[in-house]
């Protein structure tokens, strides 16, 4: 799997609406994963004025085929009458990434037996923890 199949939306918001923003599209399936950068200056012409805001600088991923709706759906939610929401494709992606975010933009299913308690994914396998940051192999025993 490529990384023509993954998009990048990135949106300027209310910093106080950010969170709420993301954690719906990521309770609809409809993004993979956001980052908040909570503390950005922003610069615009609006009704003839030259305006200065805070607002936030949301990035978040997407795949190709849930692109329509996650922007109609947060151009739907989002404060502004005119949001900022522009979508790019990455030229490359780390594959098991791509992957990862393929699998959790399908819509939920509950599966039944004794894997479906196990996590499955990057996500079961990313570090956590001081114990995490520690080196192996001979050299660290």
């Amino acid at each position: 799997m490529t990384a023509h199949v993954l998009r990048l939306l990135v949106m300027t918001c209310p910093q106080d609406q950010a969170e709420s923003l993301l954690t719906t599209l990521l309770g609809e399936r409809l993004v993979a994963c956001g980052n908040i950068l909570p503390a950005v200056l922003s610069r615009y012409w609006w009704q003839g004025e030259l305006c200065s805001d805070a607002e936030a600088l949301v990035v978040l991923e997407t795949t190709a085929d849930r692109l329509d709706e996650a922007m109609r759906r947060l151009a739907e939610i989002h404060p502004y009458e005119v949001p900022k929401i522009l979508a790019f494709t990455p030229v490359a992606a780390h594959t098991p990434y791509v992957e990862w975010a393929v699998g959790v933009t399908r819509p939920a299913t509950r599966p039944s037996g004794p894997e479906s308690t196990r996590p499955s994914g990057p996500e079961s396998t990313r570090p956590s923890g001081p114990e995490s940051k520690r080196p192996s192999g001979p050299e660290s025993a």
